[in-house]
This record gives structure tokens, sequence and C-alpha cells, in this order.
């Protein structure tokens, strides 16, 4: 028998009952990079707007003062140069955004600092007692044992969700929820000494199967903090500090509720596990 979301929010909130400081510090580091990239966003939008508003309105200005239909063809022909042209500036810039280095390597810390945040969450739920330890907690993956992995697990779930994502929208969420749980299995398995006995494929497999019929009790769980969100807006974002630990907690007790202790009962000499490659 499961737990239903409104049972493993109680549970995540018991879990941060007297450690909401400690939870809040675990999630600023993600939090303020997020910030900043949104302001970054956000600004070069702005300064695209007016880039573009301000070149339609020259184009305008120039046009009404042109009276001959000759002059007009000609400035016709000018216009669709000088749009080909703001089209292709607005391509260069989004594309220049869309790879920008400092945007993908941002993108890489937050993620990786989310899985450390969530695998923290998975021992404090565990284990009561156990301490949060803010910045070491957050930057846990970034050692020379799980990095590599944890890397390698994010790429081909980035792959394969971009796959499905081409058929139509739908299927690349539905499988993103299919991959949702092969960091906490990679940890529950790599920590019981089994990780030399794994190819990465393994962990996203075993999240597929895992998940089988459980994709919409996650869907429902997020849902459920939409109100939460909500009131984010609300606050410019402020209330995020603590919805963010929050919903991480939850996310954390779903696995613990779902797994069980399986990957944690793992006998070294099983068989059990076998390579998997469709994705």
């Amino acid at each position: 028998m499961y737990k239903t979301s409104s049972e493993l929010k109680q549970e995540a909130r018991k879990t941060l009952e007297g450690r909401w400081k400690d939870a809040v510090l675990l999630n600023i580091v993600p939090s303020i990079l997020s910030f900043l990239s949104y302001v970054f966003i956000v600004l070069i939008s702005i300064a695209m707007v007016v880039l573009v508003f301000f070149l339609m309105n020259t184009s305008n200005t120039s046009s009404t003062s042109n009276n001959s239909v000759e002059q007009g063809i000609v400035n016709e022909l000018d216009d669709d140069s000088s749009n080909d042209s703001d089209s292709s500036l607005w391509d260069s810039v989004t594309t220049q955004i869309n790879v920008n280095p400092t945007s993908l390597i941002i993108s890489i810390v937050l993620s990786f600092l989310s899985i450390g945040i969530l695998f923290t969450f998975l021992d404090l739920i565990r284990d009561p007692s156990r301490e949060i330890r803010p910045m070491a907690d957050a930057f846990r993956i970034f050692n020379q044992v799980d990095f590599v992995p944890v890397l390698l697990i994010q790429i081909l779930v980035s792959l394969f969700t971009f796959l499905w994502s081409l058929l139509f929208i739908i299927p690349g969420i539905i499988k993103k929820f299919s991959y949702s749980q092969a960091y906490f299995i990679y940890k529950d398995i790599s920590q019981n000494n089994h990780m030399e006995k794994l190819s990465v494929t393994h962990y996203i497999g075993e999240s597929k199967q895992l998940m089988r019929g459980h994709k919409g009790r996650l869907f429902g769980l997020y849902i459920s903090f939409i109100g939460w969100f909500l009131l984010s807006l609300v606050t410019c974002g402020i209330a995020l500090f603590w919805i963010n630990p929050y919903l991480n907690a939850t996310l954390a007790a779903f696995y613990n509720d779902l797994a069980k202790d399986k990957y944690l009962a793992i006998d070294n000499n099983t068989n059990d596990f076998e390579e998997w490659t469709d994705f």
C-alpha cells in the first residue's frame, strides 16, 4: 500500500520540523543561481524587445516619408531586407543565448546541486537524527566517485527525453516521469558497493520499471504544489526559499515509499539486473 500525496507531504513536513533554517540554507545556492539566471534572461529579453521596437519604428518612419510608387516598392524591398536582417539578428542572439557556455555551466551546476539536495532529504527521511550540513550536502555530488556517473545519467535522461519530445510534448513529459527515479536508484545501489556491476543505462531502466503505474501519482504530487507556487508569485519568489525544501523533501519521501528497501537489500552476487537499451 502506497502513501497518498497528502501523507507524503505530511512526512516531508515532519522531516523538516525544527530544521527549516538548515533546509533553507541547503537550498540557498541553487536558489541564488536560479535567481541570477532568471535576471539574466529577463534583461536579455527586455533588450531584444527594445531593439526590435526601435528597428520597427525606424522602418515605419522611413516608409511614411516616401510618396512615389517606385520609391514605395524600393522601401518594401528594403523593409523585407531589414526584416530578414532583424530576424537574422534575433536568431543569432537567441542561438548565442542557447549555447552560451555560462548558461550551460549554471544549468549543470544547478542540476548537480538539486540531486545532492534530494539525496540529503532522502537520508533525512530514513534517518531523522541526521544533521544537515548545508554546503557540504549541497555539493556532495562533486566528488571523484559520483560526478561522472551522475553526469552520464543526466546526459542520457536528457537525450532520451528529448527524443521522445520530438514525437510530441506529452510523450516527453511521460518519459521524464519514467526516468525521474534514476538518481535515487543510483544512490542506493552505489552506496551498497554495486556500482561496478551496473552500467548507467541500468539506473534509467530500473527507474522505468519502478515507475510503471506510478507516473500518475507523481504527476498528482506535483499538481498538489500548484497553490504553493502561486503563492511564490504573490511574494515575488520569496516563498520559494521554503517551498523548494518542502517539495524536495516530498519527492524524496515519494521515492522512499515507492522503492522501499528494494535497492538497499541487493545481494552481492545477484544477477537480477540485465543490460537495458530501450529508451
